[in-house]
């Protein structure tokens, strides 16, 4: 085995799951990399096991006492989110998959060719993801081989308390999704087959929400201040505040208030009145919604739900009303 005994089982033993080595990869080095199948201790394999990169990085920790009360807590020292020779490895499987498949692939469309990896995901093949059991939008990228697009964030001189420049303005070169690869998973969802939470594949379920532009828009003021972008806090957000509109409306979905044509993403004639009217109708609500958007996302979070709703049923009107 060539991933240490005694670690493995201490690892198993405090995640409460079982691992079974599926393969192995040796680039001549001491750093070998294994694909594991994973699952919960007890679970029943065939229904609950995903596949997952391991090297001896994931097993790089210490024994920490932490919390309150203290309780004995394993703490991960290693590189295991990036791992060069595990990277290589992925790369390795992402190669085979590429050309295991590469025929059928060819026959498909792009939005044919995400699902069928979604697919085989959730059958639990390993498709090359970083994460175990979690298929990111960047995950497909790589593997279809669609280029990404990058987003040149410029962000301001850091200042202290005091007003004082602790750091020089610098440009962040951000990687994105391509168009390309999300327009294909928008035609996914019009079909009502997949849908996203922030970055990640998950399966569809008919439930209340924005179309995309709008939910987009209101979780970019909820994480500006928060160093945009900033991990799920927007969706977060947004998620909660579909639930709790849900619950009193009874609307089972964002086209009982936007349409069907609007539902995942706006028309472009109703994209310009959300952008020029629905959205600065919002300072009716909050007046801070008519400052510098820096204010923005206390405002949007001090917003009951009941001014959600009279402002939704105000939308609602006037798309009926122009159908």
């Amino acid at each position: 085995m060539p991933l240490p005994k005694s670690k493995l089982a201490q690892y198993q033993k405090y995640y409460r799951l079982e691992l079974h080595t599926i393969r192995e990869f040796n680039n001549g080095t001491k750093h070998h990399v294994v694909l594991m199948s994973e699952c919960p201790a007890g679970a029943p394999r065939k229904k609950n096991s995903w596949m997952r990169l391991m090297c001896k990085c994931d097993l790089t920790f210490k024994w920490c006492m932490l919390g309150n009360p203290q309780k004995r807590t394993m703490v991960h020292t290693g590189n295991a989110y990036q791992c060069p020779t595990k990277e290589d490895a992925r790369k390795v499987v992402c190669a085979e998959v590429r050309n295991r498949y590469h025929d059928c692939w060819a026959a498909m469309t792009l939005a044919d060719r995400v699902l069928d990896i979604w697919q085989k995901h959730c059958a639990g093949e390993y498709m090359g993801e970083h994460n175990i059991g979690t298929l990111y939008v960047q995950d497909i990228e790589s593997l279809l081989g669609t280029t990404p697009e990058i987003v040149n964030v410029h962000l301001g001189a850091g200042r202290n308390a005091e007003g004082e420049v602790v750091s020089q303005p610098t440009v962040e070169h951000i990687s994105f999704p391509s168009r390309e690869i999300l327009d294909a998973i928008g035609e996914l969802k019009k079909r009502k087959l997949i849908a996203l939470n922030g970055m990640i594949l998950v399966p569809y379920r008919e439930s209340f929400r924005f179309p995309e532009e709008l939910h987009r828009q209101l979780a970019y003021w909820i994480e500006a201040p928060l160093g945009w972008p900033n991990g799920e806090a927007g969706d977060c957000f947004l998620g909660e505040l579909y639930r709790k509109i849900a619950h009193v409306t009874k609307w089972a979905s964002g086209e009982e208030v936007f349409g069907a044509d609007n539902i995942p993403a706006f028309t472009p004639h109703w994209r310009t009145r959300c952008k020029e009217d629905w959205l600065p109708a919002l300072a009716t609500l909050d007046w801070r919604l008519g400052l510098p958007e820096e204010e923005y996302d206390e405002a949007l979070r001090a917003l009951s739900v009941e001014q959600w709703i009279a402002w939704l049923v105000m939308i609602r009107r006037e798309i009926r009303e122009n159908v």
